[in-house]
């Protein structure tokens, strides 16, 4: 019993003390890029601006109404088509909030003259991407790099929106292609940094005999791009 136990506690201090990999995964698109960095997309009446900057590179995109009516999104003739595959953004589900009120998905989606919405639902990458030409765990002071064209890419994807102007306009469509074009393995030492953080008088308890507030850390990114998404592993 006392080997198993030894055991137990060998395996967790070596899981908690393993080095922490990141890939990090570039798209590519021929949309225009903003003045942050993005990738965005602009009609008279609307603009979308694209985010992939989370774990996974999760699909947020901005749809901003710079009509003077109210934008109606059609979800249900709005569709992510991912490496051939058809998601649907319309779902008819049933949402909980948090003070348990619930309400079911409404198929559109209506933003008001001069206002945005923020759109997510689909990553583009669930689990790290594997190739014998990419070394998995690269020593911490390197990377291990691949490029892709549209033609190679492991991931491609386009965005398709439906939006009206006005409750009787007619429909409109938005398509937007992407693809992944590099991916890179790197050790966590050359992916994020320590921050410290001093709390103030009303988040920290105050030692009262030193007046000394306590500091704490947090560890962020050294590079952080829109057009790009990581996933640890």
């Amino acid at each position: 019993m006392k080997k198993i136990v030894l055991f137990v506690l060998s395996a967790i201090l070596f899981n908690s003390c393993s080095p922490l990999y990141y890939q990090l995964c570039k798209v590519s698109s021929e949309l225009e890029t903003s003045e942050s960095g993005a990738y965005f997309h602009s009609t008279n009446s609307c603009t979308v601006e694209y985010n992939f900057w989370n774990e996974g590179g999760y699909i947020n995109f901005t749809i901003s109404n710079k009509s003077d009516s109210i934008l109606y999104i059609d979800l249900s003739k709005s569709f992510l088509i991912k490496n051939d595959i058809v998601f649907d953004y319309y779902l008819n589900r049933i949402i909980r909030s948090s003070d348990l009120v619930s309400h079911i998905e409404k198929p559109i989606i209506a933003i008001p003259p001069h206002y945005s919405k923020v759109f997510s639902e689909y990553p583009i990458m669930n689990v790290s991407y594997k190739d014998c030409d990419l070394t998995k765990y690269p020593h911490k002071d390197n990377i291990a790099k691949m490029t892709f064209s549209i033609s190679t890419t492991p991931v491609k994807f386009k965005n398709i929106i439906c939006y009206r102007v006005g409750e009787y306009g007619k429909d409109n469509f938005i398509e937007n292609s992407f693809y992944v074009n590099e991916i890179v393995n790197q050790h966590e030492s050359i992916t994020t940094q320590r921050v410290n953080i001093v709390l103030d008088e009303c988040e920290s308890e105050i030692d009262t005999s030193t007046k000394y507030y306590p500091f704490y850390y947090t560890y962020e990114f050294i590079h952080t791009s829109p057009k790009e998404f990581y996933i640890k592993y």
